[in-house]
Formats: structure tokens, C-alpha cells, sequence
């Protein structure tokens, strides 16, 4: 008989109850490739997309679930001592939004590590009475400027998405670990089709709501297009509105559809497995950001569609987070200039369809084994 004793798994506790469900993939991936024992904290619509994301992958993660009638505060309240006497380590995925409140009245006794999807409110931000668009916004940026400071001292590291957000923290003094991980992880499969005469589909994801996007310049950009006759471009707004302007885009947007231009659009949330089926067929991913709104580093939506569909992306200039796809990406000084910057891509197929063959080769880059071969060693010291 062996007396030789199996090593003990490392087990890891991942918190999710606000949103962001393909980072919980991407960073449960990682950790199941690195041989960890993960347990996957979270509430049901979020539980709802990411099961279908874990198809296909090495091992699976354990879950448990906010229940029905349960409030978030009641659900962590539950699970904590759970997770202080079952886990080694804790990855709060999103300290942001408006669960803030619920994080800093969350006080665990392990090794936590969190996410800082929003670098700037962790170290950028001051405390601000005036220039809100509400008072529920002058309430959130001030609320959020003091808990945040109070709970970033518990925490044993910050994970960010990208160099520029790492080195913004650096700037503002930040001197425990900084991990920088992918928020998504390249599928791969993919092919590209012949574009010579098909119809571009363009495709704008994220919030449709003040201040982050302007949705509204993008549809100028699209009709004018339509207007000159253009048939050979689709667009596909892959979201749903979250306030008064996002409903006012819509109505824009129905009137579009109305004209018989090749618009889509959705009313309500879109689940996962919608949002991929129809993020699959994009052959670009535009995204229209207000720079003022992502100023420090910050991903988006667009940029992480486009490094897990592995499709080239639009953006305006300066905003390129990581450079490691720009080789597929194009860039416009102002949005009245973006309809010259599509016409080009569709009276240029074979610039299409080089921006499409770098594409697939910048994703590559973050396939599962090459990021969970980078992020041992960090795991490894985090863990001593």
C-alpha cells in the first residue's frame, strides 16, 4: 500500500451578484485549468447565462445559488461563513454599481481578492456635489467614493483587465498585488466567410443609457449611409435601453426599422445564448464610447466581444485599452466621420478581410491554455 498522501486541491470561492457573468466564466476557467476546486457564488440570472458557457470545458464548477425569495443581503449573509470555513481563497468578481453598500456591510475572514471593472471609481473619483444628471447619481458617484475607500484595505489584491488600468492604480498610490487578467477568453471556430459581396453586419453591444455610448450619432452614421442607398451594411444594436435615453433610442431606432433600413434591435434583456447567436454573425463590433466615461483603462463590452468572437472593432480615437488587437482595429476622430470609415471598409473588401484574419490571430492570444499558463505562477504566490 502507498503511503504516499494526495495533495490537498486548493478550493475557490467566486462572488458574483451584480453582473458581468463572462468574466465569472473566464476566471473560472482559468482556475479549473490551473487545477483548482471552484465554487461559483451567484443569483439565478446570472446562474442562467453562464451554465451555457461552462459546455465543453475541463471540469465544472460547483454552484450555489441565491434562492428564490432571498434577498442579496440575506443570501450573503448566508453564505459567508460557507465560505470562510470551505475555501482557501475568494474572487469577488464586481465591487461596483450599486451593490457597494452590500460589499462593504460583507466582511469575510479569508484571503479576498476583487475586481476593479471600474478602476476610476477605485481610485480616480472625488467627492462630487455638483453636475450630476440626479440626485440618484450624486448620491452613487459620493457613496461609492466613501465605501469603496473603506474596503479596498481588506482586500488581498485587485484583479484589472488591462495595462492602463494597472498603471492607473500604480499612479494613485496602490501598493498590494495587481493581477491583470482577460475579462473573456477567445471560443475559437471561427471562420471567415466570403466578403466580397455579402451584406456587413456591424454590431453595437453594451449599455444603452446616459453618458456611456452615443447611440444616437451612430444612427446618423447609418442613415446617411442608408440614405445614399447603401444596402451592403446591417447594424444590430445588441442590447436594451436601462433609462429615459435609452428608451428615446429606441423610439429612433423603430423608426429606422420603419423606413425598411436593416436595423435590429431588442426592447427587453437578452439572454446569453441570444446574445451569442447573434454576436456570431457580426463581422464588426462598433463601439461608440463617450471618452469622458472610459478614461482610465476601462473594458467595454465591444472589446470583449471582439476578443472572444475574435472579429475586428471601431472605436474612437484614442481609446485602444490593449494593444495587442490593434492590428484589427479601426478608429474615427468624430462620429460625423464615421459613415466615411464604414464606407471604406465596404467599397475595400480585401482590407475586411485582412482586419478579419488579424483578428482571429490577436484572439489567440487569450485562448484558455495560454492565459492559465501565464496566471499560474501569479496564483502561486498568491496563494504562499
Amino acid at each position: 500500500m502507498s503511503d504516499i498522501k494526495e495533495e490537498k486541491r486548493t478550493k475557490v470561492a467566486i462572488l458574483e451578484i451584480y453582473s458581468h457573468h463572462v468574466f465569472v466564466h473566464t476566471l473560472a476557467s482559468i482556475l479549473l485549468k490551473c487545477g483548482l476546486d471552484i465554487t461559483i457564488y451567484t443569483v439565478p440570472r446570472i446562474y442562467k447565462d453562464l451554465v451555457p458557457l461552462f459546455e465543453g470545458i475541463e471540469g465544472n464548477p460547483e454552484w450555489v445559488i441565491c434562492e428564490e425569495k432571498e434577498t442579496n443581503w440575506h443570501f450573503l449573509r448566508r453564505i459567508t461563513p460557507k465560505i470562510d470555513q470551505n475555501h482557501d481563497l475568494l474572487f469577488i468578481n464586481s465591487v461596483q454599481g450599486y451593490r457597494i453598500g452590500l460589499f462593504y456591510l460583507f466582511k469575510n475572514k479569508i484571503k479576498t481578492i476583487v475586481g476593479a471593472g471600474r478602476i476610476s471609481e477605485f481610485f480616480g473619483i472625488k467627492y462630487k456635489l455638483f453636475g450630476h444628471v440626479s440626485v440618484r447619481r450624486l448620491l452613487h458617484h459620493n457613496y461609492t467614493r466613501l465605501l469603496l475607500q473603506r474596503c479596498i484595505p481588506r482586500y488581498e489584491a485587485i484583479f484589472v483587465h488591462t495595462g492602463q488600468a494597472r498603471n492607473f492604480a500604480l499612479e494613485h498610490g496602490y501598493k498590494k498585488p495587481l493581477i491583470q487578467l482577460p475579462f473573456s477568453l477567445y471560443k475559437g471556430g471561427v471562420s471567415i466567410d466570403n466578403k466580397e459581396t455579402k451584406v456587413l453586419e456591424f454590431v453595437v453591444t453594451g449599455s444603452i443609457k446616459t453618458n456611456c455610448r452615443d447611440h444616437m450619432g451612430t444612427l446618423d452614421a447609418f442613415e446617411k449611409l442608408w440614405d445614399k442607398g447603401r444596402r451592403d451594411v446591417s447594424l444590430t444594436v445588441l442590447s436594451s435601453p436601462r433609462d429615459s435615453h435609452g428608451l428615446e433610442v429606441v423610439a429612433r431606432m423603430k423608426k429606422l426599422k420603419g423606413k425598411g433600413y436593416p436595423i435590429k434591435f431588442f426592447e427587453d434583456w437578452i439572454g446569453e445564448a441570444e446574445f451569442l447567436e447573434v454576436s456570431e454573425k457580426a463581422d464588426f463590433f462598433l463601439s461608440p464610447l463617450n471618452l469622458s466615461y472610459y478614461s482610465c483603462g476601462e473594458l467595454t463590452s465591444g472589446i470583449v466581444e471582439v476578443v472572444r468572437q475574435g472579429k475586428p472593432g471601431i472605436y474612437p480615437s484614442g481609446y485602444l485599452p490593449d494593444p495587442r488587437i490593434e492590428s484589427s482595429s479601426l478608429f474615427y476622430e468624430h462620429i460625423e466621420l464615421l459613415p466615411k470609415v464604414i464606407e471604406g471598409l465596404l467599397d475595400d473588401r480585401e482590407r475586411v478581410l485582412t482586419l478579419s484574419k488579424n483578428a482571429i490571430k490577436n484572439s489567440e492570444q487569450y485562448s484558455l491554455a495560454t492565459v492559465a499558463k501565464e496566471f499560474k505562477q501569479t496564483l502561486s504566490e498568491i496563494l504562499s
